[in-house]
């Protein structure tokens, strides 16, 4: 039996969403262990990532046509990758952070919605300024759903209804929807990610380099382990078995 003492030791960290990033950051992941989500956003990025995947056992992937990509690509080329995930995602609306007609966006996240009920998937859900119409969208079709850094002051509680996992972004400590996510989320559906080095610079506000992977995951989840009144080690393995749990891994003791 383990020592749950050492826990924190024996328990991966896992990237439960992340973009496939440069070298340097797919070597530190490597080095540091940690378990990654890689997300395929288009048909070219869904490659790139299948064949990231295929050469480090760390990384998974799920695909999933993104609201910012519904102008240039439809979702008929998407379906042959939606065919080899488990999560199908990033999808969703956004009307903050592009300006894809809202009618594309729109068509390709119910077709997507309808393809992953067909299959028995669960979805991603990219939420940007469209939250509440999302929680009604995905209610209606009765989809499982991970919430991707959900980042609103309002309709929480449509996707806690929705027995919804929820992805903890890297802005933790300063941005307090993403506390309050921390907060109320249920045990066992509480998971961590990066969305990217990129993004955590964004989100962050200062220049990361590839080997702060780690220590950005840790300390959200020390964070998140305060405001849940949680120790860290128990965090850390209940987000590993959610982890595992989406994307069917499992995790050898160390």
């Amino acid at each position: 039996m383990a020592n749950t003492n050492n826990m924190s030791l024996k328990t991966p960290l896992c990237d439960a969403h992340a973009h496939l990033g440069d070298d340097a950051e797919t070597r530190a992941r490597r080095a540091q262990g940690v378990r990654t989500a890689l997300c395929g956003t288009d048909p070219e990025s869904a490659g790139a990532v299948e064949a990231a995947c295929a050469r480090e056992a760390l990384f998974t992937a799920h695909y999933g046509l993104h609201p910012w990509k519904t102008a240039r690509f439809a979702v008929r080329e998407m379906e042959p990758w939606l065919a080899k995930c488990r999560v199908i995602g990033e999808i969703g609306l956004d009307s903050v952070w592009c300006d894809v007609p809202a009618r594309d966006q729109r068509a390709a996240f119910v077709r997507q919605l309808d393809i992953a009920r067909e299959m028995g998937k669960r979805v991603l859900l990219h939420t940007k300024g469209c939250e509440e119409e999302i929680a009604r969208l995905v209610a209606e079709r009765n989809v499982p759903c991970v919430v991707h850094w959900y980042s609103c002051a309002e309709h929480l509680e449509r996707y806690l209804d929705l027995d919804s996992y929820f992805t903890l972004g890297p802005d933790i400590a300063v941005n307090p929807a993403v506390r309050e996510v921390a907060r109320r989320a249920p045990r066992g559906r509480v998971l961590f990610e990066t969305d990217g080095l990129s993004a955590v610079e964004w989100a962050q506000g200062r220049s990361v380099r590839a080997q702060d992977v780690g220590p950005v995951l840790e300390a959200a989840l020390r964070e998140a382990a305060a405001i849940r009144g949680e120790a860290p080690e128990t965090l850390r393995r209940e987000a590993a078995q959610a982890y595992a749990a989406l994307y069917a891994q499992t995790f050898a003791e160390e």
